[in-house]
């Protein structure tokens, strides 16, 4: 976890310690006093590097600069619990926080809920007024974000395939994104490395969603694809992170490491029942590139199927537009000569010509 969120996620746990510290013990009791100092002190290096630390709650889940906050269940919803509960949608501490400030916003957050929290000079709750709220699309985008997370994070456990949540991820991209014209601005922009897997998932999604629906896919096979472009990568989770994070080029011994990731996630995959099987497809063959060169290396002559090509495709081109640790994010007419350059190569031209056209329609 990067620096940054581990300290958002100290403050959180802080808050709710200190709250349920305070509801056991009496106000001035040594322990309260510890715990609140020790929260004082967390939101105040928090503050050293923003201006504000700004929490939303909505729809049972908490987000900070937008995106949702990732990590213990338990306090991240007894977090909501406490101030959803009594009617905040957001809560703002600000630079110049006084230590007396915190003291009194907590008497007022523990105290019985008739009783109103209110804002201080650099303490500010209140509710989500229309012109910040975050907006349907966005909403969902983060809600999908955050469901992903979670799928792969029970997978890195080998846990069981929360196959339901992906298949309705799947069919709420398509029902919020799928008729915009322009679904490549609502693509999420990865600011940690954390962050790269999940995000990148449900951005290869949309993108592969709106690939298929111009060459004609629709109907519950479009949601197998969108499926099967969730779970792609599946495997990563499977290779260690300081392969999956190294800054700079990985040596042979390390590549062939990384090249197991689309076995691994087929056989994660195989375990699974009720999931649609161009998924299995999909995250064996998405390395595979259009003239049968990549990896795994299968039999002579095999080219992968459509749908994994359509995956393929707009995988790089997500890959490509993202700042990773060993290059820097490319931009537009790069991105379609580097597209142009692998067409009948590494990629299917007719793809390439589709995807190409959908990224002009998104840069008019």
């Amino acid at each position: 976890m990067s620096d940054r969120l581990e300290l958002i996620h100290r403050v959180i746990s802080d808050i709710v310690g200190a709250i349920n510290i305070a509801r056991v013990y009496p106000k001035g009791h040594l322990e309260v006093l510890r715990v609140q100092n020790r929260l004082y002190d967390s939101l105040i290096s928090a503050l050293d590097t923003h201006e504000e630390i700004n929490f939303i709650f909505l729809n049972q889940m908490v987000y900070f600069e937008k995106l949702p906050v990732i990590g213990n269940k338990g306090v991240i919803q007894a977090f909501y619990t406490i101030f959803y509960g009594r009617g905040i949608e957001r809560l703002t501490f600000l630079k110049g926080l006084q230590k007396y400030e915190l003291e009194n916003f907590f008497e007022e957050a523990y105290a019985d809920k008739s009783s109103g929290i209110k804002s201080k000079d650099h303490i500010k709750i209140g509710r989500i007024i229309p012109q910040q709220d975050l907006g349907m699309s966005v909403t969902k985008k983060q809600w999908a974000t955050q469901t992903m997370a979670s799928v792969y994070s029970n997978a890195r456990k080998n846990e069981e395939l929360q196959v339901m949540d992906v298949n309705r991820v799947a069919i709420e991209l398509i029902k919020t994104f799928n008729k915009m014209s322009d679904p490549f601005k609502y693509l999420v922009d990865i600011k940690t490395e954390d962050e790269y897997t999940y995000i990148h998932m449900v951005n290869v999604a949309l993108l592969t969603m709106k690939l298929a629906s111009k060459i004609g896919f629709s109907g519950q096979i479009l949601v197998d694809i969108v499926f099967a472009a969730l779970m792609h990568d599946i495997g990563k989770v499977m290779i260690p992170e300081e392969i999956l994070k190294k800054p700079g080029s990985l040596d042979d011994i390390e590549m062939e490491i990384m090249r197991t990731h689309p076995v691994l996630g087929a056989k994660y995959l195989l375990l699974h029942r009720n999931l649609p099987q161009i998924t299995i497809v999909a995250a064996l063959e998405h390395h595979i590139k259009y003239n049968g060169e990549g990896y795994p290396q299968l039999q002579p002559g095999w080219q992968p199927h459509i749908i994994s090509q359509m995956i393929s495709v707009c995988d790089v081109y997500d890959a490509l537009r993202s700042n990773r640790p060993y290059h820097a994010a490319m931009f537009g007419e790069e991105i379609n000569k580097r597209l142009n350059m692998e067409s009948g190569s590494s990629f299917n031209p007719m793809l390439v010509k589709n995807l190409i056209q959908l990224l002009s329609v998104s840069e008019d």
